[in-house]
């Protein structure tokens, strides 16, 4: 479970996108697109899995800090022109921005 850090309610994943890790210590980084559907607050996250950690211990998520709803609803429309959004390895337009783009 993710936690809303203003309302301490559970936050609903909206959206999501697998980038191809630019670092070889990351297996794989997911961008999420967050919201609480108690607060209304908005969120981008990044889960984060590195490649040689203990199986207890593998993965980060760190979460932004709340995003204007207008933004984070044009980017996740962007996301949605992504044909495959849970391939890392697509090389569409979207994947391409999103890559660049530091979400948390």
């Amino acid at each position: 479970m993710i936690e809303c850090p203003k309302c301490q309610k559970e936050l609903t994943i909206c959206g999501s996108i697998n980038l191809m890790p630019s670092e070889s210590h990351y297996h794989e980084i997911t961008v999420q697109w967050l919201k609480s559907e108690h607060c209304g607050s908005h969120f981008y996250g990044e889960y984060i899995e590195y490649a040689h950690m203990s199986w207890d211990n593998d993965f980060i998520h760190q979460l932004s800090d709340e995003v204007d709803s207008k933004e984070w609803t044009r980017t996740l429309e962007l996301l949605k022109e992504c044909p495959n959004p849970n391939d890392r390895h697509c090389t569409c337009d979207i994947h391409k921005r999103f890559a660049r783009y530091r979400f948390a």
